[in-house]
């Protein structure tokens, strides 16, 4: 005695959003991570001297975003600022910072595992998540055995 196989397809295409947005989400994760990976080969931490840190505020809180002074491995004084905006970059307009600069990129980033790789940690999270619940959810949801 055979049992078929049926799939809800509409319940099928649901989950087949969950799939693809969590490998999407993957995608950014990975190319996020190796774009620090390649930042990090040949970054060099410099001193940088806090020129402007405007603010942006929402329902959730605020976020920071320096603008540095910093002087260059060969000397010269540049203008840049962070990468990302932070609630934990509250910084004195003159305050110093230690930060590390690639002269191929035209922002500078924070030390520290957090303001380095927790974007693209948070992507793969969520990411893997989404890939899980979307396989999950069409197995137990969207084929049917009869």
């Amino acid at each position: 005695m055979s049992r078929r196989i049926r799939i809800n397809k509409a319940m099928a295409a649901g989950t087949l959003f969950f799939v693809l947005a969590g490998l999407g989400l993957l995608v950014f994760a990975g190319q996020n991570v190796l774009s620090t990976r390649d930042f990090l080969h040949n970054a060099a931490p410099v001193t940088g001297e806090v020129i402007d840190n405007p603010v942006s505020c929402d329902d959730d809180g605020c976020s920071y975003w320096p603008r540095l002074r910093i002087k260059d491995p060969t000397g010269e004084t540049r203008n840049t600022q962070t990468r990302f905006g932070s609630g934990a970059y509250d910084w004195d307009v003159g305050e110093t910072v230690e930060v590390l600069y690639h002269r191929d990129y035209a922002y500078v980033l924070v030390p520290g595992t957090v303001n380095l790789y927790g974007l693209g940690i948070a992507l793969g999270i969520m990411g893997l998540a989404f890939t899980i619940l979307g396989s999950l959810g069409f197995f137990l949801a969207a084929v049917r055995r009869e």
